[in-house]
């Protein structure tokens, strides 16, 4: 059963991407532009491994 009807995979990945090849991403803004959850953006993040704790 999908997430909800407007749940966008692809919108997500794309987020994700930015997200990723930024130093320092704003993932609240970054969600705001793709239309997607921010909760479930940051949660990816964090599992992908944040950019910022490659930096430290």
């Amino acid at each position: 059963m999908p997430k909800s009807a407007d749940f966008d995979e692809s919108r997500m990945a794309k987020a994700l991407a930015v997200v990723m090849c930024q130093k320092k991403p704003n993932i609240a803004k970054i969600a705001r532009e793709f239309d997607v959850v921010y909760s479930t953006l940051a949660g990816r993040v964090r599992k992908a491994g944040s950019p910022l704790s490659t930096w430290a």
